[in-house]
């Protein structure tokens, strides 16, 4: 029996339907079936423009490796000329009223601003809503010293753009006071770029009804200073950004989430009333510093109204370093949810964990996520006699931990492997914790069948030790 081409026989307005709702790669891939759709495929309503695909990276990285540098700029070179080219025929045959979304990535942008501006100005006036603008080079690596700035968003765009809900701006200078032309905007991503503080003031104070604003790998010169008078943004998220004065200060009094990775640095705090969800993470290399004041006495009564908190290893090592060695001056109430993240329970964390559940005395949940602690340089433990596992926790056996007396309620384990450490703290939420209801643990994957049946066997164990609470029930996944 002779194939049927189904596909061919559909009408031009239902393939361009159909190939308008796929990835923009795929669609891109259906000009290879014939001439006809050659002609039909450009009428995706999500564009991405990627140089990648005409730079041949990997091959230019096996070059360079080589030595034969010339000639990897000379690949790079051609196809940046190939996928300018290849971007102009693009839009010459696009004839859609409507883009939804427009993603660009192509490095140092300079040589070719007419075109690039033409471009962005060709999705404006379609009603765009989703816009990526990444003039990173991914030939350079790690911090450049000359600056991350590689183009600017066409100053005659802004004003095209009412219907922009979505914009992120990687190595992409901008004008932040042209920004109220955005209405619509609420969601907001900037990645390396270089700037001074009072552009972020700017732009929060013409971002109007913004919601969601994300800062990656900024370099700001003064304090890194989130002012929002209009009181719309919700979810603010910094990663490794960096401030001349070493120093936050956030005044957003409808946040309801906060998430900070990067070094651990001065945070100043408005009222945070709306608070729900907030993350420290400090992702630092550097030796270690006892900054415990600046968490016990700064970060965590600013953020005293949220209902969950999520920390890493680093944060547990270093909260007991300040001169409040044993719990917060003034407990908190209202925390609900407590996350301890890339933990070992290793003994330089262990006063840190004692020290969060004795500071939120109303704590209902825990999670642990097992994972591998960070190793700081020069660590001090925070007490005289180093104390590890079950001596640990036997030494707190006479300390009152309210949330344990009246609140704990559910208990989950990720990544269980049986070590003692691991063992002994659940032994001990056990024994202490009066009204807990449930305890999950969920077994490390990966192992080989005689280790995971070790992990098995080890979490069994917990079934057999003394229990505080008459109804808790213990889940072995």
């Amino acid at each position: 029996m002779a194939e049927v081409d189904r596909l061919g026989d559909l009408p031009d307005p239902v393939l361009a339907l159909i190939f308008g709702k796929l990835p923009f790669k795929e669609g891109a891939r259906t000009t290879i079936l014939g001439k006809r759709y050659r002609s039909i495929w450009p009428c995706s309503s999500n564009i991405e423009l990627d140089e990648k695909a005409f730079t041949l990276d990997n091959k230019r990285h096996l070059l360079r490796e080589d030595g034969r540098h010339s000639l990897a700029k000379g690949i790079k070179r051609t196809g940046r000329q190939a996928f300018v080219n290849h971007a102009c025929r693009f839009f010459a045959r696009y004839h859609e009223p409507k883009i939804r979304s427009f993603r660009l990535h192509f490095s140092k942008p300079r040589q070719y601003v007419s075109e690039v501006n033409n471009w962005i100005k060709f999705v404006a006036k379609r009603g765009i809503q989703e816009v990526e603008v990444d003039f990173m080079d991914n030939d350079k690596v790690g911090w450049d010293a000359s600056g991350f700035n590689r183009g600017e968003f066409p100053h005659d765009v802004y004003e095209m753009c009412g219907s922009l809900h979505t914009l992120r701006l990687i190595c992409c200078e901008f004008q932040p006071h042209r920004f109220s032309t955005f209405t619509a905007l609420r969601t907001l991503y900037i990645e390396r770029i270089d700037l001074n503080s009072d552009v972020l003031v700017v732009l929060m104070a013409n971002s109007r009804f913004l919601k969601d604003l994300s800062l990656v790998e900024m370099k700001v010169t003064g304090l890194i200073k989130i002012i929002d008078k209009n009181q719309s943004l919700t979810t603010l998220y910094f990663r490794d950004c960096m401030s001349s004065n070493m120093g936050y200060i956030i005044e957003t009094p409808k946040l309801n989430r906060f998430s900070y990775v990067g070094d651990l640095d001065d945070i100043e705090f408005g009222e945070l009333p709306s608070l729900e969800e907030v993350e420290f993470n400090f992702s630092t290399g550097a030796p270690f510093q006892p900054d415990g004041d600046v968490i016990s006495n700064d970060l965590l009564p600013g953020v005293r109204y949220a209902k969950s908190l999520t920390v890493c290893s680093y944060f547990l090592q270093v909260v007991t370093s300040g001169v409040n060695k044993f719990q917060l001056q003034e407990p908190i109430n209202g925390l609900r949810h407590l996350d301890l993240f890339s933990t070992e329970l290793h003994q330089d964390e262990l006063p840190g964990v004692a020290f969060l559940l004795r500071s939120y005395i109303e704590l209902e949940t825990l999670i642990i996520e097992l994972g591998e602690r960070t190793e700081i340089e020069d660590y001090e433990y925070p007490y005289e006699t180093v104390l590890n596992g079950r001596a640990f926790w036997q030494s707190l056996h006479s300390q009152p931990f309210l949330c344990l007396q009246s609140h704990l309620k559910t208990v989950k384990i990720e990544g269980f492997s049986g070590e003692e450490n691991e063992v002994e703290f659940l032994r001990f939420l056990l024994e202490k914790s009066e009204v807990l209801e449930e305890i999950t643990v969920n077994i490390l994957k990966g192992g080989s069948l005689p280790e995971i049946h070790q992990y098995i066997v080890a979490a069994q164990r917990l079934r057999s030790f003394r229990k505080a609470s008459p109804v808790v029930q213990i889940k072995i996944c």
